[in-house]
């Protein structure tokens, strides 16, 4: 989780619920467009360096 996630989540202490849930979820979407772009990253440079 990075600085900026974790203050984000921190100031919505004291919030309603909805806004709390809805930071959450947004939060764990960034993480696994994160996950994903790393791997297809990963990929490209595997598929990459079999054609040399």
């Amino acid at each position: 989780m990075s600085l900026a996630e974790t203050r984000r989540l921190f100031n919505l202490i004291g919030r309603p619920v909805h806004e709390f849930r809805n930071a959450l979820h947004w939060s764990t979407f960034r993480r696994h467009q994160v996950e994903a772009r790393r791997h297809h990253f990963r990929r490209r440079m595997r598929l990459r360096m079999m054609r040399i």
